[in-house]
């Protein structure tokens, strides 16, 4: 009951604040809100739907995560794997190389692509300072 008394309030508010009261899409709200009330019945109570629903979610998700990971070791190589941060830094420190390496990451990417320099520079990281003061003395 609280939930809806809010949802009256926050719709209330929202066209006392509105500069064209005439003009608020009542009808738009109200189907948004009608379609929220349908989905969250089908997907709430258990259902083989809702459980169909879930599982697919489930999927994606697992997937989407899969894949960030794949990105990460493709980009990353190693060090991409947590436990190889943790033996070399420490697990309290393990956030210091990725911090360290997104510097590097913006420092090659600010050449635009036009730094001779940097290719032979890349083997190399770009000092600490740079990452704490940007600037560019190359």
């Amino acid at each position: 009951m609280m939930s809806l008394l809010g949802l009256v309030a926050f719709l209330a508010l929202a066209w006392a604040i509105s500069l064209r009261r005439g003009a608020f899409p009542w009808r738009t709200v109200l189907a948004g809100i009608a379609l929220q009330l349908v989905l969250a019945t089908l997907l709430i109570r258990k259902s083989p739907f809702s459980d169909w629903v879930y599982a697919n979610a489930k999927i994606a998700a697992d997937n989407l995560l899969y894949f960030a990971r794949q990105g990460t070791q493709l980009v990353f190589g190693p060090l991409a794997k947590g436990n190889v941060l943790s033996e070399h830094l420490g697990p309290e420190n393990a956030v210091v190389l990725g911090i360290y390496s997104a510097s590097w990451v913006r420092w090659l990417g600010s050449c635009n692509g036009s730094c001779a320099q940097v290719e032979a520079k890349a083997s190399a990281p770009p000092p600490m300072s740079l990452w704490a003061k940007p600037r560019h003395h190359w």
